[in-house]
């Protein structure tokens, strides 16, 4: 509800000739967004923990989708070599390694 108020007093503001108060008090109300916005990033972070905590120790569908997305996002593709080509192939990242 405070978000949409801060966009909508943004939108005035900017809607109003140019002037180094416009500009001023624009800035307060995007940095009050910024603010705003990252806060619920953080409640969003910590409510995503809390169900992690509640449910990801349980052997579930939630458990396993969560793991399966871990493990496609740290697996090696590509390595590069010394001379600045890439090893794509499985064998030849196990030589490497």
């Amino acid at each position: 509800m405070k978000l949409k108020l801060l966009q909508e007093r943004l939108c005035i503001v900017q809607a109003e000739p140019f002037s180094q108060d416009n500009l001023i008090r624009e800035r307060e109300i995007v940095k009050e967004i910024e603010i705003l916005l990252l806060r619920e990033e953080m409640a969003l972070h910590q409510r995503a923990r809390v169900n992690w905590m509640s449910y990801g120790d349980k052997n579930s569908t939630f458990f396993h989708a969560c793991m399966n997305q871990r493990r496609q996002r740290n697996q090696l593709l590509m390595l590069k070599v010394a001379g600045g080509n890439w090893v794509e192939d499985e064998e030849g990242i196990n030589d490497l390694i």
